[in-house]
């Protein structure tokens, strides 16, 4: 109950339980983009965030890796959203989940997704949060299904259980799914692939 409290009061007064992760996340997140800027990879690489003034995509290909990274994955009520003027910057996926008009853009000829998506939940909500969460995915399920349907190929990883989106102890589960499921998909991605 104590911990309910806290949580609710965080969210009302503040950004959320994650607020106090921030620093530390991003961090994490400056290890893993080295400190570089989007433009400095090998590879093209675009961030997808939602302008939480406007309700509108922005899309990043130049700039803070780091910053724009966090942004596209902070979490309503869980993680500050980025303030970078003249947007207020949060979860990419709140306005597309799935920015195959962007892949395309760079010039890509064979856009492949991945749609890790559960559509049912055997187990249900078991608290306020998980409730939000759930029905957030509930109101994403069919833009998202119309956003995916623009790509060449999507891959659907099967997972044997729900897992939540803030299960992060879940992870090598959604990673050993992710493998198997584009193993399976190997060889329509190597036709979709042949010259």
């Amino acid at each position: 109950m104590r911990l309910a409290l806290l949580a609710a009061r965080d969210m009302y007064f503040g950004w959320g339980s994650g607020a106090r992760t921030e620093t530390w996340g991003r961090s994490v997140l400056s290890g893993l983009t080295k400190g570089k800027n989007l433009q400095d990879g090998r590879i093209p690489a675009f961030v997808c965030a939602t302008d939480m003034l406007s309700g509108q995509r922005v899309v990043f290909g130049k700039g803070d890796a780091t910053d724009y990274v966090y942004s596209s994955a902070a979490l309503a009520g869980i993680l500050p959203p980025l303030v970078d003027d003249p947007y207020v910057l949060m979860d990419g996926a709140y306005s597309d989940i799935a920015p195959v008009d962007v892949a395309r853009a760079t010039g890509a000829e064979v856009v492949i997704a991945v749609d890790p998506s559960q559509r049912e939940n055997a187990t249900g909500p078991k608290n306020g949060l998980q409730a939000m969460m759930r029905s957030i995915e509930v109101c994403q399920y069919e833009h998202a299904r119309l956003r995916f349907e623009q790509a060449d190929f999507v891959i659907r990883p099967a997972f044997s259980q729900t897992i939540g989106t803030l299960e992060f102890r879940q992870k090598r589960h959604c990673i050993a799914a992710g493998a198997v499921a584009t193993r399976r998909a190997y060889n329509d991605i190597s036709m979709l692939l042949a010259p």
